[in-house]
């Protein structure tokens, strides 16, 4: 009796194992990408942020040069600064 639990015990486990197996193959991970692909996607994104640079480089440089188009008044305005009674 002992012999042919231990027969069902055997198919059990070896049934569950094929059954792992076959879930595991059905879930392989993507393969990775190749290391060219990896320098190339690397080279873009190191020009990106150097031409990011250069453009806030640029921007500030605009910026500074600018000069208000506009004098500004002498002393309080007094349309807005009048006091109530």
């Amino acid at each position: 009796m002992t012999e042919s639990r231990n027969v069902y015990v055997k198919r059990f486990v070896i049934i569950i194992l094929l059954l792992l197996i076959t879930v595991s193959a059905n879930t392989e991970s993507r393969s990775l990408k190749p290391a060219s692909t990896v320098a190339i996607e690397s080279r873009k994104v190191s020009q990106l942020v150097e031409a990011l640079h250069q453009l806030a480089a640029y921007k500030a440089a605009e910026a500074s040069d600018r000069q208000p188009s506009r004098v500004s008044p002498g002393g309080p305005d007094p349309h807005h600064h009048f006091q109530k009674n």
